[in-house]
């Protein structure tokens, strides 16, 4: 399997210090000149001004709320690729439609190989 290794600045938007630490040991495998990680979602947004990542992984939901529509097309504005992780099985809870979103999505919880597999082909 090969290694997309074009993401060299990361932004990792995740609560869980597990899932965190998941990604980080994956992320390690590759040639990443930078990551930067908040468990919320106003910190995160803030750093978008003078960090410019090129991949941002995020779950739907951090310690300050949930993201709405407004957060998440910010993001996807300010990076190549976006991936989105959710523990909600049902898309009907989900605080806004991701039916149109052609970026990553990965549904909680998830393998290193599904994560490996999106990232390998973003």
């Amino acid at each position: 399997m090969t290694v997309n290794s074009s993401f060299r600045k990361i932004l990792l938007i995740e609560d869980d210090p597990v899932i965190c630490w998941f990604i980080q040991s994956e992320l390690a495998k590759r040639a990443i000149d930078e990551i930067r990680i908040y468990d919320e979602f106003f910190s995160a947004f803030e750093t978008l001004d003078q960090f410019k990542p090129d991949l941002i992984i995020t779950n739907l939901r951090a310690l300050d709320g949930w993201m709405d529509s407004f957060d998440f097309h910010l993001l996807v504005r300010h990076c190549r690729f976006l991936l989105v992780m959710t523990g909600l099985s049902d898309q009907r809870l989900h605080p806004f439609s991701l039916t149109q979103f052609n970026h990553g999505f990965l549904q909680k919880p998830f393998s290193s190989l599904q994560l490996k597999k999106l990232l390998n082909n973003a």
